[in-house]
């Protein structure tokens, strides 16, 4: 064993500048190759989440261009070594022209579409080009899911009222991304996550729509996502009955005609429609939403009348005019916080309560806001008194309720906030 070494020393004292360098390098190859008893190393990071379909996992090799893969199996079964993976079918000793061995990282590709969805087992085996052929082993562990989603519902309404809120339960069988869409139709939709499920993607959905939709049928979309990119959609369809609105012919006079239909009203709107657009995910009340006044309250105008001004404008009642006596507590209907507590043109002095979950309840017309904005109020406390300020021809409270913007029958409100978990 030492005749070559001192051959090649030899070699190396009497060759110029640049053949020492070269035989340096030969030299310590050759060293290498009789001496080296360290296997070699394998390393692969895990496939983050489930894997979908082919991916491909790298290997690192160490020492580089010292080292190739010579087996692979995937749960126990052979698995064939692309060339590019192993640089030589047997390695070569050094001075005989072999390849001195890829220095890129090795890719294997996996194909998961055959697979069983669950965990699998990658094991890899390389050997170095020792004359000893030191080996090694690695274990590269992953998920496959190759199933889609699936989506349930329950709690949809055949049938719902034009006008009225409805709530639905959708429940999807893994962690997944789940959205929900109207489609092209005129839902109202707030997706909410029901505490303690097993899934966040497990969702109390509240739908609602205007009270003027035509008779019909409305569709929500749904469409599930899950961590491996797997995608499910579901459709659910409910029928539509366009409400009986009455119908009122109103002629106002000149000096108050810019609040019933000019600028200023649709200004006001749009105010108001912004504010309570957004959806608080907590939900502040618990428990059934009650009357804003006593029973004896008589109902003078109902949700979604038809209002039609001599001018052309159409407007439709987003809630219920209640009469009472200037002065009478009005009480909020369920606890929440102070979303607006001002004055409006036409609906007068006006408080806004958040009750969370996208839903919130309107004051309007009141001697004076008996809150401030960002206060807390408890169901049955007081946000103000009966008046008849703004666009209003005696004393009357204005209430709605409405669904991330969109007004809903408040009393189809009342009655859901029974069934709500």
């Amino acid at each position: 064993m030492l005749a070559p070494l001192l051959i090649l020393g030899l070699l190396v004292c009497t060759a110029g500048a640049a053949g020492v360098a070269w035989r340096t390098g030969y030299l310590e190859e050759a060293v290498w190759w009789l001496t080296n008893a360290t296997p070699p190393v394998l390393d692969s990071p895990a496939p983050a989440g489930p894997q979908r379909g082919a991916f491909e996992v790298p290997v690192a090799l160490t020492p580089e261009g010292r080292a190739f893969l010579v087996a692979a199996t995937l749960d126990g079964a052979p698995l064939t070594i692309p060339a590019s993976s192993s640089t030589a079918a047997s390695p070569q000793r050094p001075g005989r022209g072999g390849d001195a061995g890829t220095e890129a990282p090795l890719r294997l590709t996996l194909d998961t579409a055959a697979l069983p969805d669950g965990h699998h087992t990658l094991r890899v085996e390389a050997e170095d080009r020792s004359r000893r052929r030191n080996r090694s082993a690695l274990d590269v562990t992953f998920v496959s899911d190759n199933t889609a989603p699936r989506i349930s519902v329950t709690g949809a309404p055949a049938r719902l009222r034009a006008g009225a809120p409805t709530a639905l339960r959708i429940a999807v069988d893994e962690p997944a991304q789940l959205d929900v869409h109207g489609g092209d139709t005129q839902w109202t939709v707030v997706q909410l996550p029901l505490a303690g499920a097993e899934h966040a993607a497990n969702l109390l959905v509240l739908a609602g729509t205007p009270p003027n939709t035509a008779s019909g049928e409305l569709v929500l979309r749904l469409a599930a996502r899950d961590t491996a990119g797997n995608v499910s959609e579901h459709v659910t369809r409910v029928l539509v009955d366009a409400a009986t609105l009455p119908r009122q012919a109103l002629v106002v006079p000149a000096s108050l005609a810019a609040l019933a239909t000019g600028p200023v009203a649709t200004g006001e709107a749009s105010q108001l429609a912004a504010l309570m657009v957004g959806v608080r995910p907590d939900r502040l009340w618990s428990g059934e939403f009650r009357m804003p006044l006593p029973a004896a309250a008589a109902r003078t105008t109902g949700f979604g009348d038809r209002r039609d001004y001599a001018d052309g404008h159409v407007v439709f009642h987003g809630g219920f005019d209640l009469a009472a006596p200037e002065g009478t507590p009005v009480l909020a209907v369920a606890t929440g916080a102070v979303a607006f507590a001002g004055s409006l043109p036409q609906r007068g002095n006006t408080v806004v309560l958040d009750h969370g979950w996208g839903v919130y309840s309107l004051y309007a017309h009141l001697v004076q806001p008996g809150v401030q904005v960002g206060q807390m109020v408890t169901q049955g406390q007081p946000v103000g008194a009966v008046g008849s300020t703004g666009l209003s021809t005696g004393p009357h409270l204005h209430w709605e309720i409405r669904l991330r913007g969109q007004a809903v029958d408040p009393a189809a409100w009342l009655a859901l906030s029974r069934e709500l978990p």
